[in-house]
């Protein structure tokens, strides 16, 4: 299952603990925060390396939403990496499984096309 991380202000992750994270859940890596009061996100199909170094240099010590993908439904690619635009100001990323696949489009994962029907109504 994936892993959803709450990232409190001053939290510092060590190396070891960035790379357990990934090894268990590879397929992609998202984050999401608020600077200058806007939402900056995030979202890469790296390797460890370069997700450690968007921890080191961006999100270290700040509060924001971290979100490690393992694939359950949908392509390993970036329109099914969470989080998922929602709105300007809402995006969302979950630890689950919603529904059983994507039965309209196998390529993509249940998430996507819930926020799809999400921005549709808004």
């Amino acid at each position: 299952m994936c892993i959803l991380i709450k990232h409190p202000a001053n939290t510092v992750f060590t190396d070891e603990l960035l790379l357990d994270f990934y090894q268990h859940n590879p397929d992609g890596f998202g984050a999401v925060y608020a600077e200058d009061g806007k939402l900056v996100v995030i979202k890469t199909l790296g390797k460890p390396d370069e997700i450690k170094a968007i921890y080191q240099e961006t999100l270290k010590g700040r509060e924001c939403i971290i979100h490690y993908r393992m694939k359950t439904h949908g392509d390993i690619d970036m329109d099914n990496c969470h989080p998922y635009r929602v709105t300007d100001d809402i995006w969302m990323a979950h630890n689950g499984i919603l529904s059983m696949g994507n039965p309209i489009d196998p390529r993509k994962s249940r998430s996507e096309e819930h926020t799809s029907e999400l921005q549709s109504h808004h």
